[in-house]
C-alpha cells in the first residue's frame, strides 16, 4: 500500500512537471521569436530606433489581449500606482477640468494649498512658474501642478469678473485623497456616509465618519452611498463589511481555475450588527464596492438601491517587474457569499472584430440570498430598488454637463453675486433658471436630442432603401418632435438642470461641502432611501419576502 502511494505521488509529480516544461517551451519558443525580431531590426531597419519605445508599445499590445485591468506602469509612472492604492500624492489639492484650451480649476479641497492660497473653483490657469499653460493639455497641466513636497509654485490665474490676473504662490503638501468625501446627519437621526474609494486605510476612514455620527446622536439607519466609487482593496471592503456582519463570515473568496487562492472573513465583531442599511449604486459602482453592495443583498443586510452596477469580479495583484516598472494582473475572480460571480465581461471570449464577449442575461445563472430571494450572477449588482437617473428623463442636462454649460455659467453667475444664501437652504429659483436659459440663447446654444441623431440614421437608411420621398411629410411631422426647443427641453429635463446648476453654483462659495449639503437634501436616490429607512416595513418587504 505505501509503496502504491509513493508511486502515485512520483507519478503526480513527473505530470505537473511534465506540463510546467510545456508551459515554459511555449513562453520561451514566444521569446525567442521576439528576441530574434527586435534582433533583425537592430541589425537591419534603415533608420535609428528607440528600443524602450518599441518594447513598452509591445507590452501594451500584448496585454491588450488580456483586459482592461491588466497593465504596465514603466518606472516613470510608478507615483501613478502609488496614488492609486494609497489615495497620497503630492500637490495642491485640487482637480481640475479643461475647456476648449484652457484648464481651470475645478475643485480646490478646503484646507489644502490651492484653497488656502485664494485659489476658486472656475479659475482658469494662464501660467505655472512663469511657463504659459494655455493650449496645454489637463494631464501637462496636472504634471507641472505636482512636485516634491515643501516646493512653491507660483501660479497665474483669470478670475471671471475681475480685470487683471492674480498671482497665487502655493507650496506642495503630501495630499491625501479622503475615501469619505461627506458624511452627515440626516433628518430624524439617520446617518450618511459618501464614500469614494477603497485604498490603504479607507476602512478605517469609514469607521471613524460612522462613530462620529453615531456620538452625535443615537443612529436609527444609515444610508451608505457607493455610486461612483471604483473600488479598490479588497481587504477594506471585508473591514468595512465587518461594522455590519458577524466577524468571521466569509464575505469574499478569490478563485483561479477553481481553484481558492484566499477567503477573506469579517475580522471584528460588529458594532453596528443590527442598524438599518441602505446602500446607493450606479453603474460606475464596481469592483470592492460591488464586494460590499453584493455580500449585503445576499446576506439580506441591506437593501440596495439605484442603478445596476459596473460588473466588476477581478482581482488584480501588483508584480515587481525588472528595471523599476510593475505589472498590475488580473490574478483571480471573486465570488460573494451567494456563491455568484458578478463579472459582466468574459474577457476570455472575443468577438471577430477583437470586442470581448459581454454576458447577457438570459445566460446568467440564478442564486439565493440568505431569507431565499433570487439573485444572479453576470452583469454586476441589480439593486433591489430602482431608481431613476438623468438619462432616464431628457437629454439635455446630459449634454450640457457634457459641454460643461453648467461649470461656464457658474463662472458667470459669482462674478456677479458675491454672496449667496447658506447651502443648506440655497435653491435654484426660477429666476436663476431664466438667467440660465437667457445664457444659453445668447451663446446660441445647440441642442440635438439622442432620438433626432438616431432619425438622422434612419433618414439614411431610407434613402439607401429608397423610400425617403415616400416618408418625408411623417419624418417632418416626428422630426418637428424630437427637437423640441430649448425652454421645452429645459422643463422636461427640470429636476437634474437645477442640480446640476446648484452643485456648480454652490462649489463657487462653499467648496465640496456645500455641493454634499445641497445633494442630500435634493438627491432623488437618497430621499427614497430615507422613505424605506423610516418605514420597517417598507424594508421588510424587500429583505424578507414571504
Amino acid at each position: 500500500m505505501k509503496k502504491t502511494v509513493i508511486s502515485s505521488f512520483l507519478a503526480l509529480c513527473a505530470m505537473v512537471n511534465v506540463v510546467a516544461q510545456t508551459q515554459s517551451g511555449r513562453i520561451q519558443k514566444q521569446l525567442s521569436i521576439y528576441n530574434q525580431v527586435m534582433r533583425e531590426l537592430d541589425a537591419n531597419f534603415v533608420d535609428t530606433l528607440s528600443y524602450e519605445t518599441i518594447n513598452n508599445a509591445a507590452i501594451k499590445a500584448m496585454l491588450y489581449y488580456t483586459d482592461p485591468y491588466t497593465v504596465y506602469f514603466p518606472p516613470e509612472k510608478t507615483n501613478v500606482l502609488q496614488q492609486m492604492t494609497t489615495g497620497k500624492y503630492a500637490g495642491v489639492g485640487s482637480t481640475i477640468t479643461q475647456l476648449d484650451d484652457t484648464v481651470f480649476f475645478a475643485d480646490p479641497f478646503a484646507d489644502k494649498p490651492a484653497y488656502k492660497a485664494g485659489i476658486k473653483a472656475g479659475d482658469a490657469i494662464l501660467s505655472i512658474d512663469g511657463e504659459k499653460v494655455i493650449g496645454m493639455s489637463s494631464a501637462d497641466v496636472s504634471s507641472r501642478l505636482r512636485g516634491k513636497i515643501g516646493t512653491t509654485l507660483q501660479v497665474k490665474v483669470k478670475r471671471h469678473g475681475v480685470a487683471k490676473p492674480l498671482t497665487m504662490n502655493i507650496t506642495r503638501e503630501q495630499i491625501q485623497t479622503p475615501s469619505v468625501s461627506y458624511n452627515a446627519l440626516l433628518d430624524n437621526n439617520y446617518g450618511y456616509i459618501h464614500f469614494d474609494d477603497f485604498t490603504e486605510n479607507s476602512s478605517s476612514e469609514f469607521h471613524a465618519a460612522l462613530e462620529s455620527l453615531a456620538a452625535r446622536a443615537e443612529l436609527k439607519g444609515l444610508i451608505i452611498d457607493l455610486r461612483g466609487n471604483p473600488g479598490g482593496i479588497v481587504g477594506e471592503a471585508a473591514k468595512i463589511l465587518s461594522n455590519f456582519i458577524d466577524e468571521g463570515t466569509a464575505v469574499v473568496v478569490t478563485k483561479r481555475h477553481d481553484e481558492v487562492l484566499r477567503t477573506y472573513k469579517t475580522p471584528y465583531a460588529p458594532q453596528w450588527r443590527d442598524l438599518p442599511l441602505v446602500v446607493l449604486v450606479d453603474d460606475d459602482t464596481a469592483s470592492a464596492s460591488e464586494i460590499v453592495a453584493g455580500t449585503l443583498q445576499d446576506l439580506d443586510r441591506a437593501v440596495i438601491m439605484g442603478q445596476r452596477t459596473f460588473g466588476k469580479g477581478l482581482v488584480q495583484s501588483v508584480r515587481a517587474i525588472e528595471g523599476g516598472g510593475n505589472l498590475k494582473v488580473t490574478v483571480a475572480k471573486y465570488y460573494i457569499p451567494s456563491g455568484r460571480c458578478i463579472q459582466a465581461i468574459d474577457y476570455s471570449q472575443r468577438t471577430d472584430d477583437g470586442k470581448p464577449y459581454y454576458m447577457p442575461d438570459s445566460l446568467t445563472h440564478e442564486y439565493t440570498t440568505a431569507h431565499g430571494r433570487v439573485v444572479r450572477d453576470g452583469g454586476g449588482i441589480k439593486p433591489d430598488v430602482e431608481i431613476k437617473t438623468a438619462e432616464d428623463g431628457g437629454s439635455i442636462a446630459y449634454r450640457l454637463s457634457q459641454d460643461q454649460q453648467f461649470f461656464r455659467f457658474a463662472n458667470i453667475f459669482v462674478a456677479k453675486h458675491p454672496t449667496i444664501e447658506p447651502a443648506a437652504s440655497f435653491v435654484v429659483s426660477d429666476t436663476i433658471m431664466r438667467q440660465f436659459t437667457e445664457y444659453l440663447k445668447n451663446i446660441d446654444y445647440k441642442y440635438t436630442s439622442f432620438s433626432a441623431k438616431y432619425a438622422e440614421e434612419m433618414k439614411r437608411a431610407l434613402k439607401y432603401d429608397g423610400l425617403l420621398d415616400s416618408c418625408s411629410v411623417e419624418l417632418e411631422a416626428l422630426e418637428s418632435k424630437l427637437n423640441p426647443p430649448l425652454e421645452q427641453a429645459l422643463a422636461i429635463d427640470d429636476h437634474y438642470v437645477r442640480e446640476s446648476l446648484a452643485m456648480e453654483i454652490l462649489n463657487r462659495y462653499y467648496s465640496h461641502h456645500g455641493t454634499y449639503a445641497y445633494y442630500v437634501r435634493n438627491d432623488l436616490a437618497i430621499r427614497t432611501a430615507l422613505q424605506y429607512l423610516t418605514d420597517p416595513q417598507k424594508m421588510s418587504e424587500v429583505l424578507n419576502p414571504k
